[in-house]
C-alpha cells in the first residue's frame, strides 16, 4: 500500500502539492521513524520548489521525483555537496542528520536537517537603518568570500552553462531574447566558483548574532558575478546602503555591468527582472534593461 496517494505526471502536479502537509504526512512519518527521530505535528515551511516541512526540531526536505520532470537526483546531490563543503569551513548552516531515499508510490530522496528558529531576513531587515544595512553587507561579504572560491572537487556540482535553456526568459519578447544570447555569447567570464546561486530573502536567517545560510538547492560552479548581481538586485533590492556594505565604494557604471550579465544568465534572472525591475512586457531590449538598472542604482 502506498504512503504517498497523489498522482505527480508534470510539473503543474507538483506545484499543487508539494506544499501540502496531509499530501507528506505519511511519508513524512515513514520517514522519521526510518531515522529513529521522533514524531512532531508536522508545519509547512516557506514554498521553494521542493516539500519541505519542519517536525520539532528538524526539518525534512522531500526532492521532487523524476515525473515531475525536474531532476531530482542533481538538485539532491547538489545540496549535500554544497552544505558539506560549507560546513567544513565552519560557515553557519542547519546540519544534516540524516539523507537517504524511499520506494513509495514514487521514488523520493530526502535530507533530513536542523531545524534554525530564527528570523528571516525578510523580518529582519524592515528594522534595519542604514548603518544596520551598512553592516549586514559588510558580514555577509565576508561569508560569501569564504566559500565563492575555486574548488578541485565539484564532480557533484552543477555546472553553469550559457547555452542552457531557461524558460524564465520565454514571456519576454524575441527581440529581447535575441538580444539576451548576443550579449552573453559575447562575454568573457572570469574563473568559475562555488556560488550559492539563490540567496534571497528567506534563504538568510539570523538567531542571536549568527547569520545563517540555508537552501542550497540551486548552488552552481560559476562566475562570481552570478553571485553578486543576483544579491545585488534580489536579495538587497539595489539598496545603497547594503551595497556599500557588500561592494564598498563602487562605480555605479561597474555595477551595473555587473547585474545586468548576472540577470541575463542567472537561472532566476528572468522572475527577477520581471519582479524587482519592470514587467516582462515593458522591457523592449537589453539596452532598455540597462538603462532600468542604472535608474535603480542611482535613484536611492
Amino acid at each position: 500500500m502506498c504512503l504517498f496517494t497523489n498522482e505527480i505526471k508534470n510539473w503543474d502536479d507538483w506545484g499543487n502539492i508539494f506544499h501540502s502537509v496531509s499530501a507528506w504526512e505519511r511519508i513524512v512519518e515513514y520517514i522519521l521513524i526510518k531515522e529513529k527521530l521522533p514524531i512532531l505535528p508536522l508545519q509547512s515551511l516557506e514554498p521553494g520548489t521542493n516539500a519541505v516541512f519542519r517536525s520539532g526540531d528538524y526539518v525534512v526536505k522531500i526532492y521532487a521525483p523524476k515525473e515531475s520532470g525536474l531532476e531530482e537526483d542533481e538538485e539532491f546531490n547538489t545540496e549535500i555537496f554544497a552544505m558539506e563543503f560549507l560546513e567544513s569551513l565552519n560557515i553557519k548552516i542547519p546540519k544534516i542528520i540524516a539523507n537517504g531515499e524511499i520506494k513509495d508510490k514514487y521514488l523520493f530522496k530526502y535530507i533530513v536537517m536542523q531545524y534554525i528558529d530564527g528570523i528571516s531576513f525578510t523580518y529582519h531587515s524592515k528594522f534595519m537603518n542604514k548603518g544596520d544595512k551598512y553592516t549586514f553587507g559588510k558580514r555577509l561579504r565576508c561569508i560569501t568570500d569564504r566559500f565563492n572560491v575555486p574548488l578541485i572537487d565539484f564532480q557533484s556540482l552543477r555546472q553553469f552553462s550559457i547555452l542552457d535553456k531557461n524558460d524564465r526568459w520565454d514571456k519576454y519578447s524575441h527581440r529581447f531574447n535575441e538580444e539576451r544570447i548576443e550579449y552573453i555569447s559575447k562575454q568573457t567570464f572570469s574563473e568559475s566558483v562555488f556560488v550559492h546561486g539563490d540567496l534571497n530573502s528567506g534563504n538568510i536567517k539570523f538567531s542571536g548574532d549568527e547569520i545563517y545560510l540555508i537552501d542550497f538547492a540551486d548552488a552552481v560552479y560559476a562566475p562570481l558575478i552570478y553571485e553578486h548581481g543576483h544579491i545585488a538586485s534580489e536579495l538587497f533590492e539595489f539598496d545603497k546602503a547594503f551595497l556599500k556594505g557588500y561592494f564598498g565604494e563602487y562605480e555605479i557604471d561597474d555595477l551595473v555591468e555587473v547585474c545586468l550579465t548576472a540577470l541575463l544568465i542567472h537561472d532566476f534572472g528572468g522572475d527577477i527582472v520581471n519582479d524587482k525591475i519592470a514587467k516582462s512586457t515593458e522591457i523592449k531590449s537589453v539596452d532598455d534593461l540597462k538603462q532600468r538598472i542604472y535608474r535603480k542604482l542611482s535613484c536611492q
